[in-house]
């Protein structure tokens, strides 16, 4: 179990750190033409409310109730194009449906699953400048969940709930994909509206597989609100006097 999680975890790190190579090098290699400063950092804090789509969603509702959220992303104040994004975060669902099952079966029609992510995403920014800057957003990620029963209980462990031999990870990869806009305040400050979309590679959010009537895996998706703080790293290392 262990090792799964370390080699997932190796995989975003490298993507993160390759993304930032590309990103914070020299774009020219002509001492005679101007090279380009490196972007400032820009810190977001992001709120959100989050659905997911699963075995326990009330008459198989493609948007059910949301549920509230954070997240924290570091990502370059950058002219370009593309761009990467770290993103971490948590939130939760709940789900209850009393009539998936009513032949005796054991597995539960309630389910709170708190949940947490970490992702690496990389941005394309239909303008490269300007006040507002539509982007879309694709990449990779860990998420790790905590199926609980009404009383608190963790499913995951309990098999009773399952069929015989039945078993699943509660750390998963997942694909997430990302359309928004962002408004420039000022220099320092913006702010950013965005739609998430979490494609997980699990059945098992609301601890119900094979015995759910739902094809294919559960899905989260979302509505998030950012604010973003940039910091000139260049600067206040250098200071404001500093020539390029």
């Amino acid at each position: 179990m262990h090792y799964k999680v370390w080699f997932k975890f190796c995989i975003i790190w490298f993507l993160w750190q390759y993304s930032f190579t590309v990103m914070a090098q020299e774009v020219s290699d002509n001492e005679d033409k101007p090279i380009l400063p490196k972007p400032a950092l820009k810190f977001g804090l992001g709120f959100l409310g989050i659905t997911y789509n699963g075995d326990l969603n009330a008459n198989e509702e493609y948007w059910h109730r949301f549920y509230p959220g954070g997240n924290l992303s570091l990502q370059f104040n950058s002219v370009r194009r593309l761009s990467p994004q770290l993103n971490i975060g948590f939130s939760k669902i709940i789900a209850q449906d009393r009539s998936l099952f009513q032949n005796g079966q054991k597995s539960n029609n309630y389910v709170e699953t708190p949940f947490f992510w970490g992702n690496v995403l990389v941005k394309y920014r239909f303008y490269k400048t300007g006040r507002v800057r539509p982007h879309i957003a694709a990449g990779i990620g860990i998420l790790g969940f905590n199926p609980k029963d009404i009383e608190g209980n963790n499913l995951a462990s309990n098999q009773q709930t399952r069929e015989p031999g039945e078993t699943y990870s509660t750390t998963v990869l997942f694909f997430p994909l990302n359309a928004g806009v962002e408004l420039k305040l000022n220099s320092f400050v913006a702010i950013a509206l965005d739609y998430y979309r979490f494609n997980t590679t699990t059945d098992y959010l609301d601890n119900v597989g094979k015995l759910g009537k739902k094809r294919g895996k559960d899905i989260l998706q979302g509505l998030q609100f950012t604010v973003f703080w940039m910091w000139d790293y260049q600067k206040m290392k250098f200071g404001r006097d500093r020539s390029l």
